[in-house]
C-alpha cells in the first residue's frame, strides 16, 4: 500500500501509516479534491494530532477536517476525511472591494496574493504560502469583487477558461506554492501529444457508463446588481444563438463601498463576466465514468492525468466523445488499487447547486 505521512499544523512529521483498511483519494480538476481514510484503532492517537496527510508517491497533500472512531464486539476503526490542501483558501473572504482587469490567471494570482499571501492584516496570512510564476493563461476580463469566498471565487474564474488551480506542498522545504495550471490535449484529433482513447475495443476500461442530461441547462442569464445608490443594474448574457431560451436569474449583489467613484462600465463588464461564469455551470450535462482495466496499456499519471482532454468511445454508439478528465478516484482496499476517471462534468452536489445559483454558504 501507499505510505501516508502524517503532519501537524506546522507540517512537522508525526509519523507514517503504511497499513490501513481502505483509502479513497479523489482528485478534482475544478474544485478541491477529497479523501476518506479508514484506519485501524491504534492509529487514532496519531490521527487525532494530525492536520495534514501527504502522499509522496503522487506529491499531494490533504487537510484532515473530520475524524471519528467507531467500535463493536468484532473490533473498531478510525475514519478521517477532508479536502485537498488548497481548501485552506476557503477560510478567506474578499473583505474589501477589488476591481481587477487582466488575464484570468493573473487575476487569480493577484487575489490569492492580496487575501492569503500578503494580506493587509497579518493574521490573515496563510503561513509558508507563495505564488508560482504566471503564464498569463485565460481570457482578458474585468472583475469587481466584494464578499466572495476566496476559493469559490478563484475556482469560478478558472473554470470559465477551463483552467484549474492548486496548492502543492514541498516536503523538503516545508513550503506551500499556489499555481494555476491546465491539462494536456490528448484527444485523437491532435498530433502534438500522445493520445489517450478510452474504449472497449482497446481493452483499457473494465466498466463504464455514459450519462447525458439537459434538465439543468440554461443559456440566457439576467445578472442583477446595484450601484452605490442601490439602483438596480441588470445585464443580460445570451448564449442561445437564436435557439430556444432557457433563462436564469443571477443575483450578483450590490456595490457596498463608496470610497471611490463608481465606474458603471467596469461594473457592467463584471456582471457580464459573472453571468458567463454561472452559465458555464448550467451547461448540458454529458459525462462518462470509466473504471480502468488493470491490464490497460494506458498508464495513469504517465499516459493521461487529471485535467487532460481525452477521447472516449462508448459502446454501442461508436461515436467519439472528446472531453476533459475532471475527476480521478483512487480506491485502495484489500491490497488492490482501482482507478475510476470521470470525463466531463458530473452531477452537482446540493452545496454546488446553491453556489451555482448565487448563494454562498457560511
Amino acid at each position: 500500500m501507499t505510505e501516508l505521512f502524517l503532519l501537524d499544523q506546522n507540517f512537522s512529521l508525526l509519523g507514517v501509516i503504511d497499513s490501513f483498511i481502505s483509502l479513497v483519494w479523489t482528485r478534482n480538476y475544478y474544485c478541491a479534491g477529497e479523501f476518506t481514510l479508514t484506519a485501524f484503532p491504534e492509529h487514532y492517537p496519531l490521527l487525532s494530532d494530525c492536520k495534514f496527510i501527504h502522499r509522496k508517491d503522487i506529491d499531494e497533500t490533504v487537510i484532515v477536517e473530520s475524524l471519528s472512531f467507531s467500535g463493536s464486539e468484532s473490533g473498531g476503526k478510525v475514519t478521517a476525511s477532508g479536502r485537498s490542501v488548497k481548501a485552506l483558501l476557503a477560510s478567506r473572504i474578499i473583505d474589501s472591494r477589488v476591481s481587477l482587469s487582466g488575464f484570468s490567471e493573473d487575476v487569480i494570482l493577484s487575489l490569492v496574493w492580496d487575501f492569503a499571501v500578503n494580506p493587509t492584516a497579518s493574521a490573515r496570512k496563510i503561513s509558508s504560502l507563495s505564488l508560482a510564476e504566471s503564464q498569463h493563461r485565460g481570457s482578458y476580463a474585468s472583475f469587481s469583487l466584494l464578499g466572495e469566498n476566496l476559493l469559490d471565487c478563484i475556482e469560478q474564474i478558472a473554470a470559465a477558461d477551463s483552467l484549474s488551480c492548486d496548492i502543492s506542498f514541498s516536503f523538503s522545504e516545508n513550503s506551500l506554492v499556489f499555481k494555476v495550471w491546465q491539462g494536456v490535449d490528448r484527444t485523437d484529433a491532435q498530433t502534438e501529444n500522445s493520445k489517450a482513447i478510452f474504449s472497449d475495443d482497446f481493452e483499457n476500461v473494465r466498466t463504464h457508463k455514459l450519462i447525458r442530461s439537459s434538465s439543468d441547462y440554461k443559456n440566457f442569464a439576467y445578472v442583477s446588481g446595484s450601484d452605490y445608490g442601490c439602483e438596480d443594474i441588470i445585464e443580460t448574457v445570451d448564449l442561445s444563438n437564436g435557439s430556444e431560451r432557457f433563462e436564469v436569474w443571477i443575483n450578483a449583489g450590490r456595490v457596498k463601498e463608496s470610497g471611490t467613484e463608481f465606474d458603471e462600465t467596469l461594473y457592467r463588464s463584471s456582471l457580464k463576466r459573472k453571468g458567463l461564469e454561472k452559465l458555464s455551470q448550467y451547461s448540458r450535462s454529458e459525462y462518462a465514468e470509466a473504471q480502468l482495466s488493470p491490464n490497460s496499456s494506458l498508464l495513469y499519471r504517465k499516459d493521461f492525468d487529471l485535467g487532460d482532454l481525452c477521447s472516449y468511445i462508448p459502446y454501442p454508439s461508436g461515436s467519439v466523445i472528446e472531453d476533459r478528465i475532471t475527476s480521478v478516484c483512487e480506491t485502495f482496499k484489500d491490497n488492490a488499487v482501482s482507478v475510476c476517471v470521470t470525463l466531463g462534468s458530473g452531477p452537482l452536489s446540493v452545496v454546488e447547486q446553491l453556489k451555482r445559483g448565487g448563494f454562498y454558504l457560511p
